[in-house]
């Protein structure tokens, strides 16, 4: 791995009628949209040239949706799913404390897998 690390945000969009009209519960209806933008992304990213190292990747202090290598750099991808409907933009989605408990993450996996280059 090359030493720099680096975090993509990334948004998946898409209608999700068809996803939704399976649940009732809100948190099932949530869980669902999670779910497909994340294996949306993950398949945009596959496609891309992008290794799968993690998914869901957990730890005490943060959590990264997934963990891929591409062209020698480890990088941490946190997916923000949004309809087509939704004006908010993913990174406005994402909050210092979010990215540095990310950044904190990203290097524990680093350190554990020594794909740190000194």
């Amino acid at each position: 791995m090359k030493n720099a690390i680096f975090a993509l945000l990334l948004c998946a969009c898409a209608s999700f009628a068809q996803v939704t009209a399976v649940f009732t519960d809100k948190t099932d209806i949530y869980f669902a949209r999670r779910l497909v933008g994340e294996r949306l992304a993950e398949e945009h990213l596959l496609q891309q040239g992008a290794q799968l190292l993690e998914r869901n990747y957990r730890i005490d202090y943060g959590e990264i949706d997934l963990l891929m290598e591409h062209e020698g750099d480890l990088v941490a991808i946190e997916v923000k799913t949004r309809d087509v409907l939704d004006l908010e933009q993913p990174e406005e989605a994402v909050r210092w404390s979010q990215l540095r408990r990310i950044v904190r993450a990203m290097t524990t996996y680093a350190m554990d897998e020594d794909l740190l280059v000194a």
